[in-house]
This record gives structure tokens, C-alpha cells and sequence, in this order.
């Protein structure tokens, strides 16, 4: 199963942070992977909120139905996902102080369809998206910060 993860200092309180991240509205705001919504999105997220998100990684173009399984404010939230031809993924937001601000991390496991050898076919989308997460991550600490 690919598996993915990150981190980032931001210089902000986890409430802040977490007003971005906890808004799926704003996702277009800092992950470069989204390409918007079926239907509308929602401005904030509780157990159990579910949206529709388009995104696009190393060319293709595809939707996942996303689920809020765990929502602790302002510190954790897990996000389960439904993609196309059976794939699923696990996404998780962990926000910590770190000095003066807050370390934003997260991890993501996709389950290709196939089992092992989906995982050989996954590696290029895999490794753009390791890319895009960076520049992600970067993008939500020059939004917040300012």
C-alpha cells in the first residue's frame, strides 16, 4: 500500500491552522492537487461530514468521496476515501505547538486496486504526488502566515 507523509512549522496557533484545515471550501486555497468539488463543499467538518473532491495528480484526472471518521479540535482529524475502480485511502491531519506556532502533519495510505502489482503501477502517480504535497504544504504556510 503507497503511503505518504509530510510536515510543516507554521508560525500560527492550531486554531488558526485548523480553521484552514478544517474548512474543505478552502482546499483549492492550498493543495495544488484539487480540482474542485461535485456538489457543494463544506465549511467545516464534523464526524461524519462527507464530500465529493475532484483532483488531478501526474495528468489524471479523478473524484473521491471523502468521509470524516475522527475530528478532535483544533489537534486531529481522519479523513477515509472512496476513489474510483475500488481504490481507498486514509488521510490524517495532526496538528501539534511547536515553539510559537504549530507543526502541521500529515499521512495518507492509498490501496490501489490489484493488490502488489497496482502498487508497480502506482509509483509514477505516487511519486508526483510526493511533489505536490510538498508544494502544498508550502502554499498552506505562506497562506497562513501571510
Amino acid at each position: 500500500m503507497p503511503e505518504q507523509s509530510g510536515s510543516i512549522d507554521i508560525r500560527a496557533s492550531r486554531e488558526e491552522v485548523w480553521a484552514v484545515i478544517s474548512n474543505p471550501s478552502r482546499l483549492g486555497d492550498w493543495t495544488t492537487i484539487h480540482a474542485g468539488f461535485e456538489g457543494e463543499a463544506p465549511r467545516q467538518v464534523d464526524e461524519g461530514t462527507t464530500f465529493t473532491q475532484k483532483l488531478e495528480v501526474a495528468g489524471q484526472d479523478f473524484s473521491v468521496d471523502w468521509t470524516a471518521e475522527d475530528v478532535e479540535v483544533p489537534s486531529q482529524m481522519v479523513w477515509a476515501g472512496k476513489g474510483p475502480a475500488g481504490t481507498s485511502a486514509r488521510s490524517t491531519y495532526d496538528l501539534e505547538k511547536a515553539g510559537e506556532g504549530t507543526r502541521f502533519t500529515y499521512s495518507i495510505r492509498f490501496e490501489p486496486p490489484g493488490g502488489k502489482a497496482a502498487d508497480v503501477v502506482a509509483k509514477p502517480v505516487e511519486s508526483r504526488s510526493e511533489a505536490e504535497a510538498e508544494a502544498s504544504l508550502e502554499r498552506l504556510k505562506r497562506l497562513i502566515e501571510g
